[in-house]
């Protein structure tokens, strides 16, 4: 472990310093400093009072190993939606019990409670302000928005999985993380989900008459998108697979999100300005690359790569479910 040791001025009024730091063990670093991402041992030194204990600083970078630490999550929440990939190094890899094989539990136990939170919240945004049918009750429309939901980020999930594990294996680099960190991806990405929702929940109060209901509240949503702009050199392919005369543009219009016949897909889809392209494939989308990025050790640009072909995988894999979902 990389210490700086305190001197005596630094030492007065909080005892002697122990020899070996009891926050974790010296055998294994794993830590790391959110600035530069070197491993450490310990983040921090206790001394003989328990109560009293000092924040590292990094021997590579000289910044404090973590302060984040010392925050709560709410100040976290404020650098998620500023897209820093320090909060993600302590989130993935700092933040829990002092025990590794207690905080892998802590993590596993995240997983499930923020997908919980994740999923459950964006269900809720979706079928916000939206009267449901007369033949559908609340909770029915509700339970079914929440299915599809649930559908959805497990096969998003699973084809980012799919493209990294790839990438990771026939064009690894020295800096590349091993496939073992792909444990942490679920997590990751409910915590690169959290800026979207909170945005799309903010906006969902602010411009609560761009989520008034359509004439059918089970049809996607009438919104300016790009075939609408681009109408009438721009056709979406309404249904069906496309066929072999179809023309370029028609081919990829076949993958757009418009074109799945379950109602249930756009469901309380906004209209106008502060649409769902704007802040999921947005604000979401730079979410996602800096913490994949930080999962995987890799590039923006390698981690753009990674995505975009996990995100055709996932809007194939929607085409293929769409026929049972309907």
């Amino acid at each position: 472990m990389s210490t700086i040791t305190p001197t005596p001025s630094q030492n007065k009024g909080k005892g002697n310093v122990r020899a070996t730091p009891s926050s974790c063990s010296l055998d294994r670093a794993s830590y790391v400093c959110v600035h530069c991402n070197r491993r450490v041992s310990s983040l921090y030194i206790t001394y003989s009072d328990p109560s009293n204990t000092s924040l590292l600083q990094c021997a590579s970078c000289g910044h404090l190993l973590d302060v984040y630490t010392t925050l709560t999550f709410p100040v976290l929440l404020v650098d998620l939606l500023l897209f820093k990939p320090r909060v993600y190094r302590h989130l993935l890899t700092n933040r829990g019990s002092n025990d590794p094989h207690q905080r892998e539990c802590e993590r596993t136990e995240s997983t499930f409670r923020i997908g919980a939170i994740v999923v459950g919240l964006d269900a809720l945004i979706r079928c916000t302000n939206v009267g449901p049918p007369e033949s559908l009750h609340p909770v029915s429309l509700y339970l079914r928005v929440l299915s599809y939901c649930v559908l959805e980020t497990f096969s998003l999930h699973a084809c980012i999985a799919l493209s990294a594990t790839f990438f990771q294996t026939f064009f690894r680099t020295s800096r590349s993380a091993p496939l073992s960190r792909l444990r942490l991806l679920p997590l990751t990405l409910f915590y690169t989900s959290l800026p979207t929702l909170f945005l799309l929940f903010i906006v969902s109060l602010i411009w609560a008459e761009e989520y008034s209901a359509p004439s059918s509240p089970l049809s996607p949503a009438a919104h300016l998108d790009l075939p609408t702009l681009l109408s009438p050199i721009f056709l979406p392919l309404v249904g069906g697979l496309p066929r072999a005369d179809d023309g370029f543009l028609r081919r990829v219009s076949w993958l757009s999100r418009e074109n799945l016949k379950s109602g249930v897909s756009t469901f309380g889809n906004v209209r106008g300005w502060a649409n769902e392209a704007l802040l999921r494939k947005g604000v979401g989308g730079s979410s996602a690359v800096v913490g994949v990025a930080v999962l995987l050790n890799a590039s923006q640009s390698r981690t753009i790569l990674i995505l975009v072909v996990a995100w055709v995988l996932h809007l194939f894999a929607l085409h293929l479910m769409d026929p049972y979902v309907s």
